[in-house]
């Protein structure tokens, strides 16, 4: 018996965290997920700016959208997501209402204000209209996985300004990659 020939169950995990299941000749960083509509390969992948101060929430919400083959970046409150938005360009801002240092309506007021050319989606248990609150949906709370998915295909099939013709300049600095 050569048993020390066999892989060592850290081998096997440092192999199989370079590669994805499904290809395991293309390096993960170079992998393409594959789009969940289709099967082929997907694009690049749509960016979403996800804000609400309810951790539980943000991570639920971003595994569901990571899964369906949705960039998602997550920040606790209103203020977090203002200076992102600023900087970034998202195909799709989704914001719970009470936060603390920026409700959601404040954050969508400031997006609208500054032409920030996004969709966004409030996703909140106490604005139960859309009267007074300029969004392009409204989700709400308690929701399901399969709401929040749908909710978000149906804003992004919605024709939009191409986030490639977008131009935005962040002044100060900001602590999100772009």
């Amino acid at each position: 018996m050569n048993n020390h020939l066999a892989p060592t169950a850290a081998a096997r995990a440092s192999a199989s965290d370079r590669f994805s299941v499904s290809d395991r000749t293309r390096p993960r960083s170079q992998h393409r997920p594959l789009c969940l509509e289709s099967g082929g390969e997907c694009e690049p992948r749509t960016r979403i700016l996800y804000a609400d101060d309810d951790r539980c929430i943000l991570r639920a919400c971003q595994i569901m959208l990571d899964r369906a083959g949705y960039d998602v970046d997550t920040v606790a409150d209103g203020a977090e997501a203002w200076g992102a938005i600023q900087c970034i360009p998202y195909h799709l801002l989704i914001t719970d209402n009470e936060m603390p240092n920026l409700t959601g309506v404040e954050l969508i007021q400031r997006v609208r204000e500054a032409l920030i050319p996004v969709p966004i989606v409030l996703a909140s248990g106490s604005i139960i209209s859309f009267e007074g609150v300029d969004c392009d949906a409204l989700l709400p709370k308690p929701f399901t996985g399969r709401a929040l998915l749908d909710t978000v295909r149906d804003v992004l099939l919605r024709p939009q300004v191409p986030v490639s013709r977008l131009r935005r300049r962040c002044v100060g600095r900001s602590p999100f990659p772009g």
